[in-house]
């Protein structure tokens, strides 16, 4: 078993020193942040707002070129803070102080309310630990959440189906290949 330090250290180095803006990425992104047309991919709005606070970036802000490196010097002060201090700095530590911060700063929209998110209620946080769902395709372990997440079960169930296709063989762009899908 590895520390969280030790574990937190490849990520704490690719989001201080970068990687670069590849194509999937700059189409997923910029679709999702400026309303560009013509990306391949779409994704949920909720996944807009992701993408503006890992860039951070605000919806006006210079837009990332393909080849150009992306960093992320907040994530890399949280994670080196998670490293430093351990779990515990994210349920009563300056990490959990940020947290109740931008939660009661929040509003709703549909209901113009903000959060009530308390540092009493992050130090009160207890993790419950379940076994997870173990499922297998093409030859590999698949694990995910279990219940009452519905997560794992549905992955497993999706690629249970998938494992009877030809996944490979098949024409990305074809109507009946989608269709199957």
């Amino acid at each position: 078993s590895m520390s969280l330090a030790r574990v937190l250290q490849p990520a704490i180095r690719i989001a201080r020193e970068g990687f670069p803006f590849y194509e999937l990425y700059r189409e997923v992104i910029m679709a999702d942040l400026f309303g560009e047309k013509g990306g391949k991919t779409r994704s949920f709005p909720a996944v807009a707002e992701h993408a503006a606070y890992v860039l951070n970036e605000a919806r006006d802000g210079p837009r990332w070129q393909v080849g150009e490196t992306v960093t992320n010097p907040d994530l890399a002060r949280t994670f080196e803070l998670l490293a430093e201090k351990g779990a515990d700095e994210f349920y009563q530590g300056e990490l959990a102080r940020d947290v109740v911060r931008a939660v009661q700063g929040a509003k709703v929209a549909a209901t113009e309310r903000v959060g009530v998110l308390s540092m009493e209620d992050m130090r009160e946080y207890r993790a419950v630990q379940r076994p997870p769902v173990r499922s297998t395709y093409r030859g590999h372990a698949i694990y995910g959440m279990g219940a009452p997440s519905s997560g794992g079960v549905a992955v497993a169930q999706q690629l249970n189906l998938l494992e009877g296709l030809d996944v490979r063989g098949m024409d990305q762009d074809g109507v009946a290949e989608m269709s199957s899908l």
